[in-house]
């Protein structure tokens, strides 16, 4: 493993993404690589009984075991050099998160 520089820090780490997460209150879910946002909700469902998922927060647990925001998981990522181009490309509405700033799973599996 390498360190990577996080730029707003200039600190060193060896901390990377690893699985993506839904954060719900002090609820924390998530899916083993290569799941997706959707496989969490999924599992939210059919495990604990949501009928409904909203008002929560998607992101992504990193190696240091810490839930970050897509900000903060892109440039975790872009740092650790996680970022792969996307084979199905991107939709309406997202960025080519190579050079943007929201990280979506599609982007690092």
């Amino acid at each position: 493993m390498r360190k990577t520089d996080l730029s707003e820090t200039g600190k060193l780490s060896d901390e990377r993404i690893e699985e993506a997460a839904i954060l719900d209150g002090d609820h924390l879910f998530t899916v083993p690589r290569p799941g997706r946002h959707h496989h969490v909700m999924l599992h939210m469902h059919e495990h604990h009984g949501y009928e409904y998922i909203r008002n929560v927060l998607q992101g992504f647990t990193t190696t240091s075991g810490r839930f970050v925001e897509r900000i903060e998981a892109h440039r975790i990522a872009k740092a650790a050099g996680q970022l792969i181009p996307r084979a199905g490309g991107y939709a309406k509405g997202e960025v080519n998160d190579q050079d943007g700033n929201h990280l979506f799973s599609e982007d690092v599996w």
